[in-house]
């Protein structure tokens, strides 16, 4: 072999030498499983989305692969975790953030009661018209349940309200507005006379007998005073104004009297009479009377009565005036006809109307 030759060669040799040199390296060696040891790879080990779900067996990470607050919102896609991947009492309240949870992420009845603590839910996590009669079972909304002035007519259907749903007793007058209650609101026969307070009403009675004198316009008051068989709304209860009843409230009252005239011996015609008397903010008014004009005999009593129906304001006082004449101006007893029997009334006054 010439030198010229020698030279030449030595070029191909060594091209393939290099070519076996690339031909024998070694192929992309496979990782399994059962080539890593406990903690052999680290996070270190693994870029950033190099692994996909599609290369992690079912069940291959649990807890024990997690270190605290590996996982983030920002690493799970919506919709990723069920009910499936959740443990009973996995999620506790730590769990959730602040409007963690919207009205949107909650099926129809995914939280029962056991979901939920005593006073774990307060308004500021119900949004308006949030819970409404169909989320409610029976009973379980009690009276203790609902703060002072927390329900309003506004909150309270056509109807919603029934018999059923009012307790004995948890409805009494400071709840009820005057006038909002009226025929309409109420059944036949719902009102029964012990539910009705009784009417502003007075009864008196004669205890002793009275002298009038002849020609005199006089206040009738018996000796001692008017003897009270009754008296609702403290209507004879000033003892400064003994001959007079006081109208409590306004309306109408339905007044009366009666008296009887002892016997005289006089031969003339007598003027006899009894009125009903008012005072009011204008003035004194007689607003019913009777008068009998006779000439009686010598041995015989004349009763008299008088009534009316009569329009009152609160504070008017009311009372009762006898009047006569006879020849000798004489004083003549009066007393009443059931002067010792306290059942009877000899002056009267019941409020019957607004």
């Amino acid at each position: 072999m010439s030198l010229h030759h020698a030279r030449r060669s030595v070029p191909f040799v060594f091209v393939s030498a290099l070519a076996f040199v690339a031909i024998a390296q070694p192929a992309a060696a496979v990782v399994t499983g059962a080539g890593i040891r406990d903690s052999s790879i680290t996070t270190v080990d693994i870029a950033r989305d190099t692994l996909i779900g599609a290369d992690i067996r079912t069940n291959a990470i649990g807890t024990l692969e997690l270190s605290g607050n590996a996982v983030r919102t920002s690493d799970i896609l919506d919709g990723s975790i069920t009910m499936r991947d959740l443990d009973d009492n996995s999620v506790g309240v730590s769990q959730i953030a602040a409007d963690a949870v919207r009205a949107s992420e909650l099926a129809s009845g995914s939280v029962a009661g056991s979901e939920i603590a005593d006073n774990a839910v307060g308004r500021s996590e119900l949004g308006d018209d949030a819970v409404g009669s169909a989320e409610l079972d029976e009973n379980s909304v009690t009276g203790s349940h609902i703060a002072t002035s927390a329900i309003g007519t506004s909150d309270i259907a056509v109807n919603g309200v029934g018999a059923s749903e009012i307790a004995t007793g948890g409805v009494t007058t400071s709840e009820v507005l005057d006038g909002t209650i009226g025929t309409l609101d109420l059944a036949p026969g719902a009102v029964t006379p012990d539910k009705v307070a009784p009417a502003p009403s007075v009864a008196l009675t004669f205890v002793a007998a009275q002298s009038v004198l002849d020609g005199v316009a006089t206040p009738v008051l018996p000796a001692g005073g008017w003897g009270e068989a009754y008296d609702q709304g403290g209507m004879h209860d000033d003892p400064a104004n003994l001959p007079y009843v006081v109208a409590p409230v306004a309306g109408w009252y339905q007044v009366s009297g009666r008296l009887e005239w002892a016997a005289d011996g006089g031969t003339i015609a007598q003027d006899r009479r009894l009125s009903i008397i008012t005072s009011t903010s204008t003035g004194t008014d007689m607003r019913a009377a009777a008068r009998v004009q006779d000439t009686p005999a010598g041995t015989s009593v004349q009763q008299q009565s008088v009534s009316g129906l009569v329009r009152l304001a609160a504070g008017d006082r009311i009372w009762l005036e006898a009047y006569q004449t006879n020849d000798g101006n004489q004083p003549i007893s009066v007393t009443a006809d059931v002067s010792a029997d306290t059942r009877g009334a000899a002056f009267s006054a019941v409020w019957v109307a607004p």
